[in-house]
């Protein structure tokens, strides 16, 4: 049933015209800018998107933006990086310091340049997914269980928020015992959490 689920959602995804995806790429970053938990957070765990993902791209520098209009100091910005244990997080800094992964279509922090944090120091954790379920309990993701694994670590007690398209968002979604799910999910039509 995943595997199939898996699919359909792809090829949605690859349908979705490029404005429309951009148009709502910034309204879900607008939503993360007005949230609380992000506003409060000093790190922030985010993703490199792939290809069919919303564009988190410009969202560090809109928010330090936001602080800095606030007087306040912008959050770090952690991005995940594939280890044998696991998903480890690393600070960046700058575009520069992520780094194309071989044979994949995203980047991962560059460990000679980037200081590595634990999951206690995250605040506020993006999470990517193919699906969630409207209310975030269930999750599906690409398949590897990177995600399912670091959403599990005791030592992780950030808030969870889910980033996807509206058309994404599923009822009925199937649910193994690891399976993990986020405290909220945010798309281009949430209202201002």
């Amino acid at each position: 049933m995943k595997p199939d689920q898996r699919r359909e959602l792809r090829a949605l995804l690859r349908s979705l015209p490029g404005d429309e995806r951009s148009r709502a790429s910034a309204a879900i970053r607008g939503s993360l800018l007005r949230h609380r938990a992000v506003r409060e957070a000093r790190c922030i765990a985010t993703f490199d998107p792939i290809p069919g993902e919303p564009d988190l791209a410009p969202f560090q520098a809109e928010l330090a933006a936001a602080c800095q209009g606030a007087h306040t100091s912008p959050a770090r910005f952690a991005f995940p990086r594939r280890e044998s244990d696991g998903l480890a997080y690393y600070v960046v800094n700058e575009s520069a310091d992520l780094l194309p992964v071989d044979g994949y279509r995203f980047r991962e922090p560059d460990p000679d340049r980037c200081e590595r944090i634990s999951p206690a120091e995250i605040n506020v954790i993006l999470v990517p997914g193919l699906a969630f379920a409207p209310s975030g309990e269930i999750r599906l993701g690409r398949g590897g269980g990177w995600y399912d694994r670091l959403l599990a670590d005791p030592n992780l007690e950030a808030t969870r928020l889910g980033v996807c398209f509206a058309l994404q968002l599923r009822d009925n979604l199937p649910r193994d015992p690891h399976d993990q799910g986020v405290d909220e999910v945010i798309t281009e039509a949430c209202a201002d959490p």
